[in-house]
């Protein structure tokens, strides 16, 4: 007779019949994730062709080796964006078992991606922290990432993650993104980004600007276009929304430059043309028109600009003709 369990999850009758199996030296067997490897033959089996290389490792980062999600993910021929209902359905029924705080602990690792004991702990207002987080790790449901002396914690699983995140409303999952991206900034700026970014308004427009550029700088110089937009294009927005005239003509450069290191080269244009559009509505190019990072004002030719600032020592970005 065979008889499968989680050994993650204690208590409940089969694990009681395990330990007398392993008492009475009988045979347990521990099921592993299945290697990259055998997810690739899998997933070849379910689409009846070789996987493309962008395919094969979406799969795999998702399901990491847990076959009822590989069949879930591909078992429709594409890889949906969201989740499947079966993967949604299994996850909540483990979820759901949780108590509140166990609950509102595993949302707030979801939501912080990675976070130390420190961290975590700081986040968390209730009672029970070490409590909570021992009963998340012994089920499974958490995992330690230890990197010398650092110690960080995360989700088990990344769709685990995703359904945690997912159950989340928007003005929770803003709530959240908030404190953690406040919590952050005293300690890792660009770590706090992603948090600015996801916090909408409930984070300081100024700081939220500031944060979110230097992220898409950073973004840009490692050559990570799309990541740039993401950061730039959230950055602009608070500027806009602010009218933060300072900071609009660095914000739409990077991002036209970001967008053009993508190859959206009509969306890189149309923002090169709007911001040529301030500047010319400018009688001086003193304001929005002057890019304090680049030393560039926003003009078709370094010679009109020169005519009204003085300021401006350096020929206009070259921009794609057509």
């Amino acid at each position: 007779m065979w008889c499968g369990y989680r050994s993650a999850e204690p208590g409940g009758p089969l694990a009681a019949l395990a330990m007398t199996v392993r008492r009475e030296e009988g045979v347990e067997l521990a099921l592993e994730p299945l290697s990259d490897k055998a997810v690739g033959e899998l997933v070849g089996d379910l689409l009846g062709t070789p996987p493309r290389a962008e395919v094969l490792s979406r799969v795999t980062a998702r399901a990491q080796g847990v076959p009822l999600f590989v069949t879930a993910l591909v078992g429709g021929g594409e890889i949906p964006a969201g989740l499947p209902v079966i993967i949604r359905d299994v996850v909540l029924d483990r979820l759901q078992r949780l108590d509140d705080q166990a609950r509102r602990l595993l949302e707030l690792i979801a939501v912080a991606g990675t976070g130390s004991p420190r961290l975590l702990r700081s986040l968390w207002t209730e009672d029970g922290f070490d409590t909570v987080l021992r009963q998340l790790f012994q089920q499974g449901l958490i995992e330690e990432l230890v990197d010398g002396p650092t110690l960080s914690y995360r989700v088990s699983h990344p769709l685990y993650a995703e359904v945690s995140y997912a159950e989340l409303t928007v003005g929770q999952r803003r709530s959240l993104h908030a404190t953690i991206a406040a919590a952050l900034d005293r300690t890792d700026v660009l770590k706090a980004a992603p948090h600015y970014r996801d916090a909408g308004d409930l984070v300081d427009p100024v700081r939220a600007c500031e944060v979110l550029g230097a992220a898409g700088k950073r973004a840009l110089d490692v050559h990570d276009a799309r990541e740039a937009v993401n950061y730039l294009s959230v950055a602009l927005h608070h500027a806009e929304s602010l009218d933060h005239a300072e900071m609009i003509p660095d914000l739409m450069d990077g991002l036209a430059r970001a967008l053009q290191a993508s190859g959206r080269l009509d969306d890189a244009a149309s923002i090169w043309d709007h911001a040529e559009a301030m500047a010319l509505s400018e009688e001086t190019c003193c304001g929005n028109a002057f890019s304090a990072t680049t030393g560039r004002c926003w003009r078709p030719s370094a010679a009109t600009c020169a005519r009204r600032c003085s300021r401006c020592s350096s020929s206009p970005r070259t921009r794609r003709s057509g």
